[in-house]
């Protein structure tokens, strides 16, 4: 035709056939690469679980350290990330750490956060209030959290062996 357009239409169809192999490519790429194993942002393989600090007001110190082995006990078995013991740092990439406070006799303020081990950086906090009797549920929301902001990988079934350990079954 005239003024080249037979060109232009297939320089349009190589350039639309193109993007669509690459598009193909790039979703092949993600099911076969990106369903294994990724390591969490910036190179997080380890993480540190500290007991739960008591601040004033009474709650037991033994009731920070239950929280904190229930939690480690339960990312543990994941293999989406290593966990050092609890009260362990070395070699942690990040440090989960809390404080747990009274306010009265049935309720408990716990504050969980998640700090960069090199810098004391602070990557993630919140704060709960529960009865002593409801804490399963606060140490299932900090769970939650950790897979969530590290983007943790996990495999079928992980996060219903993890939920069972948090209940000791």
């Amino acid at each position: 035709m005239i003024n080249g357009t037979p060109t232009r239409r297939r320089n349009g169809r190589i350039v639309a056939a193109a993007l669509v192999v690459f598009g193909l490519a790039a979703v092949g790429a993600f099911f076969l690469y990106g369903r294994g194993r990724w390591s969490p942002p910036g190179g997080v393989h380890r993480l540190a679980v500290l007991p739960f600090s008591t601040l004033p007001g009474g709650a037991d110190a033994a009731l920070g350290t239950a929280i904190a082995d229930a939690i480690a006990r339960a990312l543990s078995g994941s293999g989406a990330i290593t966990v050092i013991p609890v009260g362990g740092r070395g070699g942690a990439d990040i440090v989960l750490e809390g404080s747990i406070e009274r306010l009265d006799d049935a309720t408990l303020r716990i504050e969980a956060r998640l700090l960069r081990s090199q810098d004391g950086r602070p990557l993630w906090s919140e704060t709960y209030r529960s009865t002593p009797s409801r804490l399963a549920e606060v140490e299932s929301a900090v769970l939650e959290a950790i897979v969530a902001h590290l983007r943790l990988r996990l495999e079928p079934g992980e996060r219903d062996r993890m939920e069972k350990s948090l209940r000791g079954s």
